[in-house]
């Protein structure tokens, strides 16, 4: 197990593992909840005005050995240095399927913890760290001075881990390939649909992913793009916001997200990311 933390813009990268650390444990938390209610006087309870996910939190522990204290101040400096930074990061998860541990129960059986780290996971979180601990010693063995570290960290935008986003192209009649468990609202999350027009049409045309509809209502031109993002829509460089029903979309899990286009068009879900509760 291992975890990469990676610039927003993904011009660096590095590995927990690559500073020393060898990680034990990931804990994702599910996302917090906050409820809107309201209560008056002379009504018992009060009304439920809906609820909205919050932020998720991350909490990775890990260990490393020292040969004296002068290496191990230098491992807290790396450490902090990649993970206290004012900039939000993406951290994500590397596991394999292989054994972690060569014993059921530590003094069961000889064996030590291994840290496989194969493949990055399906989805990532971009956080900022929320603890100031720091390392605990544990003891000193032949292997050098050992320290254990838990760190903490919690989401700094979308309240769910996301798959790195992607472009998709899809044909009318067809589903918006979504594989997360979390609705993911063009509002929230920039993903957005670029029409490539084949065809004309005189009374402009709908676009809709089940029963959510988007219109624009000029004339169409062949070979006109649309870029259709929800808060900004535009034809080429013109923002066409005015000329539409200000519709937006939201993927849905586990529901067909089936796309249809009114008029001829090729189609493409572009910066689409998968949303994890």
């Amino acid at each position: 197990m291992d975890i990469l933390i990676a610039a927003r813009d993904g011009t660096t990268s590095a590995t927990l593992s690559s500073l020393g650390l060898r990680v034990i444990n990931f804990e994702e938390s599910p996302p917090s909840i906050t409820r809107n209610n309201k209560s008056f006087d002379g009504r018992n309870g009060s009304i439920d005005y809906g609820g909205r996910h919050t932020s998720k939190t991350i909490k990775v522990s890990a260990y490393y050995y020292a040969t004296n204290l002068t290496e191990d101040e230098a491992v807290q400096e790396r450490v902090n240095g990649l993970l206290s930074g004012l900039d939000t990061y993406y951290l994500t998860q590397k596991l394999s399927d292989a054994d972690q541990y060569g014993y059921e129960r530590p003094g069961q059986k000889s064996g030590s913890i291994a840290s496989p780290q194969d493949t990055e996971s399906y989805k990532r979180f971009l956080v900022y760290r929320t603890d100031n601990s720091g390392p605990e010693f544990q003891g000193k063995s032949g292997a050098g001075l050992l320290s254990s570290w838990t760190f903490e960290f919690a989401t700094a935008e979308l309240p769910y881990g996301e798959s790195k986003p992607k472009d998709v192209t899809v044909a009318s009649g067809q589903s918006v390939p979504y594989a997360g468990t979390a609705e993911n609202s063009q509002l929230e999350q920039p993903f957005y649909f670029e029409v490539t027009a084949s065809a004309a049409s005189t009374t402009g045309f709908k676009l809709t992913v089940d029963d959510q509809v988007w219109e624009v209502r000029t004339p169409v031109v062949a070979g006109d793009v649309y870029k259709i993002a929800g808060m900004s829509n535009f034809r080429g460089t013109q923002n066409i916001n005015d000329d539409t029903n200000y519709g937006y979309f939201i993927l849905k899990p586990k529901q067909p997200n089936k796309l249809a286009c009114s008029i001829m068009a090729r189609i493409v879900v572009k910066n689409l990311k998968n949303l994890y509760r």
